[in-house]
């Protein structure tokens, strides 16, 4: 049995909730199929399940990532590969959008909004 915690978000389509053991569900409603502690989106070549914070007109999922958390966690994947490694993830993991975005980000910047379309499943 799970248990939901405090942090629901319900879209047309999806139910996204925070249960107990720290994961997160992802429930399709139109099929009734879910997923359940797995990756489902990507940002900055980071695959992760850290949940949505808000809907955007009941559709789409939105999470705020904020520039100076960006920031430090592509520095550290920087520092944890050699040149060559870095580089192969600069040129494949991150899209051109990103790694334009990343030429320019300072830690000061406005949040970037990450809107997630997620097809039923």
């Amino acid at each position: 049995m799970l248990y939901y915690k405090d942090d629901i978000i319900i879209t047309e389509d999806f139910v996204q909730a925070g249960i107990t053991n720290g994961a997160h569900l992802l429930y399709c409603i139109p099929t009734g199929h879910y997923r359940y502690g797995l990756t489902y989106y990507t940002s900055f070549g980071s695959p992760t399940m850290l949940p949505a914070e808000y809907t955007l007109n009941g559709k789409s999922f939105v999470r705020i990532l904020q520039p100076f958390t960006i920031i430090r966690e592509i520095e550290s994947t920087k520092n944890f590969y050699n040149e060559s490694e870095y580089q192969a993830f600069w040129n494949e993991q991150l899209t051109e959008e990103e790694r334009q975005l990343l030429q320019k980000m300072t830690p000061e910047d406005n949040p970037v909004l990450m809107i997630m379309d997620i097809e039923p499943f």
